[in-house]
């Protein structure tokens, strides 16, 4: 069975936002825009995370650095030979608090794979051509990757939280100011 598709003017009302708003997302995080035009659901609810991190104020700058860091983590752990996609990225997306372990943007669960013991990431799915390093010897260790993404991680939550009382008294303004 197929994943429901998507216009562009769909995907938009869906998130709540303007088309501009939406590709100017997509423009400044260098997002993959399907040649098709049309959005699996998998990507609604990956916007949907960002549109919520900009919501609550995080620069555009952090969440790219966040995602650059989710993306290579999940190229050092060989995610990436499992959908051979511009979007593998987010293609097997789950909501980020369906898990401890999952990725804050793409919402990949890690369970298993990165814990306090180690790494568990020699599986390839793909046929790709062998490094002349392993990704250790050339300092792309996924242990490091993890703890430099949980760093960036604990710095947008911290940011979230101060963010929370300002949207709780702009939501309650709007409840009383909107009638």
């Amino acid at each position: 069975m197929s994943e429901r598709r998507m216009d562009f003017a769909a995907l938009c009302k869906r998130l709540g936002k303007s088309a501009p708003y939406i590709r100017t997302l997509q423009v400044r995080l260098t997002l993959p825009i399907p040649d098709d035009g049309r959005y699996s659901e998998s990507y609604e609810k990956f916007m949907r995370g960002l549109v919520s991190l900009r919501t609550l104020s995080v620069p555009f700058e952090e969440i790219g650095a966040l995602l650059a860091l989710e993306k290579k983590l999940l190229q050092l752990l060989n995610i990436d030979t499992l959908e051979p996609s511009h979007t593998w990225f987010l293609d097997g997306y789950r909501s980020p608090f369906a898990s401890d372990s999952c990725l804050l943007i793409t919402g990949y669960d890690l369970s298993g794979l990165i814990h306090s013991g180690g790494v568990q990431s020699q599986l390839d799915f793909s046929g790709r051509k062998a490094e002349l390093f392993s990704g250790s010897e050339m300092g792309e260790d996924a242990r490091r990757v993890y703890d430099l993404w949980l760093e960036r991680v604990q710095a947008i939550r911290a940011r979230v939280r101060t963010e929370v009382p300002i949207l709780r008294y702009s939501l309650l303004w709007a409840n009383h100011s909107v009638h």
